[in-house]
């Protein structure tokens, strides 16, 4: 008898690439304002657990008598934060960091400007499905002066990157809305008794250039940074299975 043989390749499975989401639709959000502006380093805890290899944002703005010339940003699960900061005017430095978290579990951050006695004033949020080395674009600084519409154009490499963008103004009391296609983590409107600030996130879709933008009620000089984040790419292919039929 001869037996037929029959190979079926199957293949299972086909790259899976991973979109970046907020962790918990928005529970993960948190912000902080000193009003003090005597603090060296300000902590801000995590309202739940961090998923281990989810990528942590901080965001935010330090006010000094003389501006700090870094930020350093830790936490307690040992996350290695990249920080991108520059100083806005003589007094101020804004700041977007990032990290991948390497366990999961309880986390407050810490942010400390280099020097003492500042205001500091950020926010923290949480999303899953970033790269291992995540940042896409260093989108780099915007500014205005006596105008009322902050923005920040950036160009993504990727598709579907997490555009994150910080801004931060020099009124008073002025109030901060985030454009339309921008959700806020976290703000402060009051630059009487703290620094103001307001930290918004965006998914992009195409890979083209995107404006980061906000309206402030009153006319004032503003200052804006922004990055995006790259999703993940990696992806493997199951291996082919091999069916003999006789």
């Amino acid at each position: 008898m001869t037996a037929l043989l029959l190979i079926l390749l199957l293949l299972l499975g086909s790259p899976v690439y991973g979109a970046i989401t907020e962790q918990g639709s928005g529970s993960q959000r948190a912000g902080i304002a000193d009003t003090s502006g005597t603090l060296d380093s300000l902590d801000l805890a995590f309202p739940g657990n961090v998923t281990s290899g989810c990528l942590l944002i901080v965001g935010g703005a330090t006010w000094a008598t003389t501006a700090p010339t870094s930020i350093g940003v830790t936490d307690m699960r040992s996350t290695s934060y990249a920080v991108l900061s520059d100083s806005s005017n003589a007094n101020v430095r804004k700041f977007i960091a990032y990290g991948i978290v390497p366990t999961g579990g309880a986390n407050t951050v810490t942010v400390n400007p280099q020097g003492t006695q500042a205001y500091i004033s950020y926010g923290i949020d949480e999303f899953c499905g970033a790269d291992a080395t995540p940042l896409d674009v260093d989108g780099g600084t915007n500014s205005g002066i006596a105008d009322n519409a902050p923005f920040d154009d950036i160009t993504t490499a990727t598709a579907n990157a997490l555009i994150i963008g910080v801004m931060h103004h020099g009124g008073s009391s002025d109030t901060i809305d985030p454009g339309v296609n921008y959700t806020q983590i976290a703000e402060n409107q009051n630059n009487t008794t703290a620094q103001d600030f307001s930290l918004v996130f965006r998914s992009a879709t195409t890979v083209t250039t995107y404006t980061v933008d906000w309206l402030i009620s009153g006319d004032q000089d503003w200052w804006v940074r922004t990055a995006s984040f790259e999703e993940q790419t990696a992806a493997v292919k199951r291996p082919a299975q091999v069916v003999i039929v006789h």
